[in-house]
């Protein structure tokens, strides 16, 4: 959700921030969050509603309900599932422009709920969420916390995110990241 820049903006270093402030941005991810359960419960009647008018008018789908049910649930969870992927999508680039724009606090908030497990399970499969948080509790001073989340990481995922993990714990922590390190 960062704002683009306008070319005004590039010869005003003052104005140069690309994300917008924590106490808009939030509020519009709850939003969407709340646009994705509406329109959830929007389906389940529908698809309740046409399951069984199918179910009366066509005699097989009758007798094989759990076939039109399982079918039915997909209908009714991938969109939902999908919407609320692309929240926590939209949360991490937030999160990262935050860490890079050096806003640590800001970065910490958007960034929190990837510490629950389930946050993590399905919606940060690759470890990126984890990593700009452990980089933004690091930069206020938490280090033995980011220094748990960058284990965490290194146990939980594979591939670039904890690779970065593994670069950033051989590193001496210091209270802030290096510069290089925040990319």
């Amino acid at each position: 959700m960062p704002k683009p820049l306008k070319k005004s903006d590039a010869a005003d270093p003052e104005r140069q921030t690309t994300a917008p402030p924590v106490g808009e941005a939030l509020p519009g991810l709850s939003r969407r969050m709340g646009w994705a359960v509406g329109s959830l419960l929007v389906r389940i009647v529908t698809v309740a509603v046409l399951n069984t008018i199918l179910a009366h008018q066509i005699p097989w789908l009758g007798k094989n309900r759990a076939f039109l049910d399982a079918l039915g649930g997909i209908l009714v969870l991938w969109p939902f599932f999908t919407s609320w992927g692309r929240v926590y999508a939209w949360r991490i680039a937030l999160g990262r422009t935050y860490v890079r724009e050096q806003r640590w606090a800001d970065a910490d908030q958007t960034l929190s709920p990837f510490l629950h497990p389930r946050t993590r399970l399905f919606f940060d499969a690759t470890g990126e969420g984890i990593y700009w948080l452990a980089t933004a509790r690091q930069a206020l001073g938490k280090d033995e916390e980011a220094r748990r989340l960058l284990t965490r990481l290194l146990r939980e995922r594979r591939g670039t995110w904890s690779e970065r993990a593994q670069k950033a714990l051989e590193e001496p922590i210091s209270g802030t990241p290096t510069p290089g390190a925040v990319r």
